[in-house]
């Protein structure tokens, strides 16, 4: 299972507020493991993707939306995207 997850107990309150408009069921990892264990599942493994996994999917990301914005290209997609971006690279960790 994959799913977004608070890595820190403190989150910053423009970090909370994206995510509470973006994804409201968003916990900590030992809360998804107690979760997920209260369930009948196993935990076998648990692991945060590395800065390296998360570049490889933000970097071409942002690429292609500073494409798009070239071609004056705008959409709420286009927005939340540039936000989410714009969050990770302000509070990741």
């Amino acid at each position: 299972i994959s799913d977004l997850v608070w890595l820190t107990d403190n989150p910053d309150a423009e970090a909370i507020e994206f995510w509470q408009q973006n994804y409201p069921d968003m916990a900590t990892s030992e809360q998804r493991i107690k979760e997920m264990m209260k369930a009948g599942y196993e935990v076998i493994e648990s692991f945060t993707q590395s800065e390296q996994s998360w570049r490889n999917y933000l970097d071409p990301l942002s690429q292609k939306i500073t494409q798009v914005e070239d071609e004056d290209f705008s959409s709420n997609t286009l927005n939340d995207l540039r936000k989410e971006l714009q969050i990770h690279e302000q509070y990741s960790g």
